[in-house]
Parts: C-alpha cells; sequence; structure tokens
C-alpha cells in the first residue's frame, strides 16, 4: 500500500534591512539589528504559524568593507 500522508510544508521567512553605516560601525550596526528584529522574528512565528524567520542585516559601507561574515556566508 502507498503511503498517501501529506509531507510538511516548513515555511521559513525573512527579515531584511540595508543600512548604510560607517566603517568603524559595522559589526555595531549588525547587531543592533539583530536585536531589533528579534520582537518581529517571534511575533511573524507566532501570527503566520512558520517554522522558521531567520534575520538578514545587509550592511553596506560607504568605503566598501565587507564584514567577515559576509565573505564566509
Amino acid at each position: 500500500m502507498c503511503d498517501k500522508r501529506k509531507k510538511e510544508k516548513k515555511k521559513e521567512s525573512y527579515l531584511t534591512d540595508a543600512p548604510i553605516s560607517i566603517s568603524h560601525r559595522l559589526h555595531i550596526t549588525i547587531i543592533m539589528k539583530f536585536q531589533k528584529y528579534t520582537y518581529w522574528k517571534e511575533e511573524l512565528i507566532i501570527i503566520l504559524q512558520l517554522n522558521a524567520v531567520r534575520i538578514v542585516p545587509l550592511v553596506l559601507s560607504k568605503t566598501r568593507i565587507i564584514p567577515q561574515n559576509y565573505v564566509e556566508a
């Protein structure tokens, strides 16, 4: 017999923000964005019944410095 169970879909969402920062404040800006959107992340999981919400701060710099965690990703 065939198993006709429906596979549970993984519902995921992304919160993105793209601020422009001064070169020496890149890591501070990234931390601030994570702190800012953590509340909204939890609310979206509950309201929309999501499995996961990912926070993606795309911090830009005028001097084109790229944080190390962006290079690794």
